[in-house]
């Protein structure tokens, strides 16, 4: 299935050694009965957005093209799965890059926010009492080495 709709290709195939060999489908990583890598991208924005059924009336309505909801919800979940593999493998590789410091290097971004304060030892309205003072506040950054 391709945004195009449903292709059908006649493919030469060859045989080896009791195997069957598809040229063209394994040069263009295409597979019999599959989704076109533009269709799955298209299926797991819907997929993300709600639920799966949405998601399949979504793909007929803007594509024309039937797609089950149990498809969306494998491949919808099949991309979930290698998004958080890769998340967890890039946090793994990070961890492992760091292991423990010999040196530490900080940084300090400041800036001044204004504040109000009140006397609190005033009687009546406090609004009267209040004054306007800047104070630092500092963001911490470190890296270590």
């Amino acid at each position: 299935m391709s945004t195009y709709g449903k292709i059908e290709i006649l493919e030469r195939c060859h045989t080896v050694d009791k195997h069957r060999i598809r040229p063209f489908s394994h040069a263009a990583h295409i597979h019999c009965r599959d989704y076109s890598h533009a269709i799955q991208r298209r299926i797991v924005d819907f997929g993300a957005d709600g639920s799966f059924e949405a998601a399949a009336n979504k793909m007929q309505e803007h594509y024309g093209i039937t797609v089950p909801e149990s498809s969306v919800r494998a491949i919808t979940l099949k991309h979930a799965s290698c998004m958080q593999n890769d998340a967890i493998s890039a946090l793994q590789n990070r961890q492992d890059c760091l292991g423990e410091a010999t040196q530490f290097i900080g940084e300090i971004d400041g800036s001044m926010i204004p504040v109000v304060l009140f006397d609190e030892d005033a009687e009546g309205d406090k609004r009267k009492t209040h004054r306007a003072e800047c104070r630092g506040n500092a963001l911490f950054k470190n890296i270590a080495f």
